[in-house]
């Protein structure tokens, strides 16, 4: 199976992740940050819309007020209004004392009822002169309600204030749209991070793990492998100096080949026997005359103890000192085997 078929790399999984994991937090620091930048422009554009719309009754409520009209008539044409606003809506009539006159959210009775209106910051400041508003909760509601004043203006004098509430429904759905709108932003943001996610990591950790497919084999002994390169990043310099170390080593260990080859010819030419041992008293070579003297023929023996390939007490003693290996001395000595006499020397060497 290709590398492009098979499943994506731990390593791509991992930045895959981070790539993701950066988006949601930028999608999400994106969403509080739009929500509370169209905060404010939605407020004034909803504070304008109720002054406007104070605007429109301003006119009809006027003669009510300045004429001294009986608060009875004053209280039907509010609840009119406040109809024609909407269910939601709240139209109170303040006289300049801030006694309310009328309020659309009230019978007749209940409207004698109410508290005088005049400390009220959007009344305070609609019957200064100028237009008022104020974010509080509702007397009959724990609902947060937008209450917007005007000054009520007959010939350039204040003959009270006309205030509108509204709960912030509006608002919240236009907030709520602005949520869902980025929500969706967010999840499209999202598919299309994983997918190109998916296809940079995999293109970045597909060489990487070439190369540690290639490098685990020449771990093993196959130094014929070679990284395949393209491009001039990081990770092709990192390809080309694994390649380098792959023919470096591979020449080594030609060269090494060769002077055992070498060392293996001299000693077969040899007359003499030779037998070499590693210091934990294992056989590394034996020669020919070395087999023929012991009566080995082909018999494998590198890698064997000593003991198990040659058993004479006498050489054992020569090549261990008695007890153990001898690095430090050289000893020669003649060795009567069987009917045979050694005429030259065995020579014990360590690699």
């Amino acid at each position: 199976m290709g590398l492009g078929r098979t499943l994506p790399s731990g390593l791509a999984i991992r930045l895959t992740f981070i790539l993701l994991a950066m988006t949601v937090i930028g999608m999400a620091v994106m969403g509080l940050y739009v929500t509370r930048a169209l905060e404010t422009p939605l407020m004034e554009y909803l504070t304008a819309s109720m002054v406007r719309e104070a605007g429109l009754i301003h006119d009809a409520v006027l003669p009510y007020v300045s004429q001294g009209i009986p608060v009875g008539a004053v209280q039907e044409l509010v609840q009119q209004y406040g109809t024609v606003l909407g269910s939601e809506a709240r139209v109170t009539v303040i006289a300049v004392d801030g006694t309310v006159l009328g309020d659309s959210a009230r019978d007749l009775r209940d409207v004698r009822r109410i508290p005088n209106q005049a400390d009220w910051p959007e009344v305070r400041s609609a019957l200064a002169g100028g237009i008022g508003h104020h974010l509080r909760r509702g007397q009959d509601s724990q609902r947060e309600m937008l209450h917007v004043a005007i000054p009520l203006t007959d010939a350039r004098q204040i003959k009270g204030a006309l205030r509108i509430a509204l709960p912030l429904t509006a608002l919240s759905k236009a907030a709520t749209s602005v949520h869902q709108t980025v929500a969706l932003g967010a999840l499209l943001a999202f598919a299309v991070v994983l997918a190109v996610g998916l296809f940079l990591s995999r293109r970045v950790t597909r060489p990487v793990t070439e190369m540690q497919s290639i490098a685990r084999r020449m771990a093993e002994g196959d130094f014929a492998q070679r990284v395949p390169i393209s491009g001039s990043n990081e990770i092709a310099a990192l390809g080309r100096t694994l390649n380098l170390m792959a023919e470096r080593l591979s020449e080594k260990i030609r060269d090494l080949e060769g002077e055992r080859a070498k060392v293996a010819a001299i000693l077969d030419s040899m007359v003499e026997g030779v037998i070499a041992i590693d210091q934990r008293g294992r056989m590394v070579l034996m020669n020919h005359a070395a087999r023929w003297i012991f009566d080995l023929g082909r018999k494998r023996v590198e890698g064997r103890p000593l003991l198990e390939v040659v058993r004479h007490k006498e050489i054992l003693d020569l090549a261990m000192g008695g007890k153990r290996l001898d690095v430090e001395r050289v000893r020669r000595r003649e060795i009567e085997l069987g009917p045979r006499w050694i005429a030259s020397w065995m020579r014990m060497c360590l690699r």
